[in-house]
């Protein structure tokens, strides 16, 4: 016959289970430590800006200028975080560094392109020659007005419209 000794076999069989539930426990709380961690996405320009982020514009969009400087200018951005490149290349910057890209498109100067390109008309000088964009106070949704520079209708389109939008949204 063999002997046993009980007392050994009750330490092992007691420390080789208290080893496997730490064991086991110390898994578990690692899959539900990295489960429960949560980055918050970013959710405003202003937080894009506090972040240290470098903006990348679309050099071929000819309506980005003047709206990216006026946004960059109300949120306190200097022009020397702002980059202009083609399309192409911002994947691989964007990937690269901590960067984000600004796309802005005019619908109104999209229509204006391909109406005066057949007819060899710079839309750009067209646009900034003779059409004034009359933008109505953004309370809740950015939309304008397109009329002839100079004309005497911009006031009365923004003094009535903007009566208008606050009768509808005071109830």
């Amino acid at each position: 016959m063999c002997p046993t000794n009980l007392g050994t076999t009750k330490l092992v069989f007691v420390t080789v289970v208290f080893v496997s539930v730490l064991w086991s426990s110390g898994y578990q709380g690692g899959y539900v430590s990295t489960l429960s961690v949560r980055f918050q996405p970013i959710q405003s320009f202003s937080q894009l800006a506090t972040n240290n982020y470098k903006f990348i514009l679309n050099n071929r969009s000819a309506s980005i200028d003047n709206y990216s400087k006026g946004l960059f200018h109300s949120q306190g951005i200097s022009m020397e975080n702002v980059k202009k490149m083609p399309r192409e290349y911002v994947p691989k910057l964007i990937s690269e560094t901590r960067s984000a890209y600004l796309e802005y498109e005019d619908s109104f100067y999209g229509i204006l392109n391909v109406v005066l390109r057949p007819k060899n008309i710079d839309p750009v000088d067209f646009f900034c020659n003779s059409i004034s964009k009359v933008f109505i106070d953004r309370m809740f949704i950015p939309s304008g007005f397109v009329l002839q520079k100079n004309s005497p209708f911009r006031e009365v389109f923004n003094l009535k419209y903007g009566k208008s939008m606050k009768l509808l949204f005071t109830f």
